[in-house]
């Protein structure tokens, strides 16, 4: 799901990732300051994170002509909740047509 978060935002480059227990620390590089925000952002909307907290942003020269950001950050992994399932037998009601609509 990082990977999936990550395309979802420009211009953000992550350089290391590690799990420790049921958190990660994730370590990156980014074109500005937004694309973190952004990331964080999605992370926290992906529903597979809580706890997102960046550690360090600071601007870096890894390449003089251009601006970039490190960052670090850590993030709590959800655990997934069970899905709901009916009781083996249980049937559903055949669904309806919608009122006043053809049937």
């Amino acid at each position: 799901m990082v990977a999936t978060t990550v395309v979802h935002v420009d211009n953000v480059w992550l350089t290391s990732l590690s799990r420790n227990g049921n958190a990660l620390d994730i370590q990156g590089e980014a074109a500005s300051i937004n694309s973190v925000a952004n990331f964080i952002t999605q992370l926290k909307r992906s529903g597979y994170f809580d706890n997102v907290e960046i550690k360090q942003a600071t601007e870096d020269d890894i390449v003089p002509a251009v601006e970039t950001y490190g960052f670090s950050m850590t993030a709590a992994i959800v655990p997934p909740t069970p899905a709901k399932t009916q009781p083996t037998g249980a049937s559903q009601p055949p669904p309806q047509p919608a009122k006043g609509g053809r049937s």
